[in-house]
């Protein structure tokens, strides 16, 4: 008889989270287990029909902000209920997805058997002072260390916690007092053959857009949401722009905060406006990456950025923000550039790799491409992870 898992995940785009998703279930042992996914909208089953993959697809409950812990606890056992798993995976951003209640419900319907991934690093419940008591006496903030308790727990009651990169494991355990015991760090990876260098490709994909091959493009693949700071991205390349005539910036993503990237660029000089282009979702991100020259991910926080290592492999000059994970990934100098959080210091990575003479940009791609190939190998990386949350084979 299978072994049923279920995994879970709050989701609104497709980025790098939702690919690692798909590529674990793509890596499962179908014969020996049956997979459930439960998600808050479906913009997957395309996915699974594509690539014949029989996992079930489920909505999950609906919970509100109002709602009293034991109201979240009750929904989701009685949902859990229903499905009977005997393992459940939950799949969180920020440790925002998925709260104590719902947790401790999995935990006692598996009898203890929850496994937990987390992306990004997430950041600590802010500090409140409190209210004064009398008008003077400090409060204790208890609301504040009420928050904290409750997403400390949440490391206690899972079996593993995998963390997709040392600086999310390092937040978790420093920061949220997760047990070191049970939090493992799971490079996820990219498939090298896809993502890879090539020549045809690019003059191909230049004059399918009517881009000539002196220009240099600069790209960004990305969802388009706060965190990301693409905004940074559009100021940084406006700087740019006024000083080099062949550069152009294509941002392939979709997500909230389009509405407001737009408005940016509509508002700029036209000159500038003509040279960003916006492409929305695609799933042939490869392309993309091979027509380009240079590679920007202008984030607040990361955890491991999938997008980044999808550039290097292909080869891509890549400038990346210093904001968690990428410093696991990007040696300054030598397989990319490591910058700091602002307009300023992604507009002057920018320009370091325009800069570059041919055989510098050579090294540079070529180190990349090497790095990515030596560190992240997409199945070795799953397999490790699928092994941690024991519905691999090893």
């Amino acid at each position: 008889m299978k072994k049923k898992y279920l995994f879970l995940m709050q989701t609104g785009d497709f980025g790098g989270a939702e690919r690692l998703q798909i590529d674990y279930f793509k890596s499962i042992n179908f014969d020996k287990y049956s997979v459930t996914f439960g998600v808050n909208i479906d913009i997957f089953s395309h996915i699974f029909n594509k690539n014949n993959l029989p996992v079930k697809l489920v909505y999950l409950p609906v919970l509100h902000q109002e709602d009293r812990f034991t109201i979240k606890f009750f929904k989701y056992y009685k949902f859990f209920n229903t499905i009977k798993p005997e393992c459940i995976i939950f799949n969180q951003f920020w440790l925002k997805s998925f709260s104590l209640p719902e947790v401790i419900a999995a935990f006692l319907i598996t009898n203890g058997n929850v496994y937990m991934i987390v992306h990004d690093c997430p950041p600590v419940c802010p500090k409140n002072k409190g209210k004064k008591y009398f008008g003077f006496m400090p409060g204790l903030g208890l609301s504040w260390r009420k928050d904290r308790l409750l997403q400390t727990l949440l490391g206690y009651f899972t079996k593993n916690t995998l963390a997709v990169s040392n600086a999310t494991r390092d937040s978790l355990i420093k920061l949220h007092k997760f047990p070191s015991y049970n939090v493992k760090r799971v490079y996820h990876g990219v498939d090298i053959e896809d993502n890879v260098p090539s020549v045809e490709n690019r003059i191909k994909l230049r004059k399918e857009l009517n881009i000539s091959d002196s220009d240099k493009i600069i790209v960004s693949t990305a969802m388009l949401y706060q965190g990301k700071r693409l905004d940074r991205l559009v100021e940084a390349f406006a700087v740019v722009a006024q000083e080099r005539n062949d550069a152009q910036l294509i941002i392939v993503g979709s997500g909230s905060e389009y509405s407001k990237l737009l408005d940016m660029v509509n508002s700029s000089d036209e000159d500038i406006k003509r040279r960003i282009r916006f492409l929305g979702f695609r799933e042939d991100i490869p392309a993309f990456l091979q027509l380009s020259d240079i590679f920007v991910l202008p984030s607040d926080s990361e955890g491991l950025p999938l997008a980044c290592l999808e550039a290097m492999s292909c080869g891509l000059i890549s400038i990346v923000t210093n904001c968690g994970g990428p410093v696991e990934i990007i040696k300054d100098g030598s397989n990319g550039f490591l910058v700091e959080k602002s307009c300023e210091g992604v507009a002057n990575g920018i320009k370091r790799a325009l800069n570059l003479n041919s055989e510098e940009k050579r090294w540079i791609s070529h180190n990349a491409r090497k790095f990515v190939e030596q560190r992240f190998d997409l199945k070795k990386n799953i397999h490790s992870g699928l092994r941690l949350l024991k519905i691999g084979d090893g």
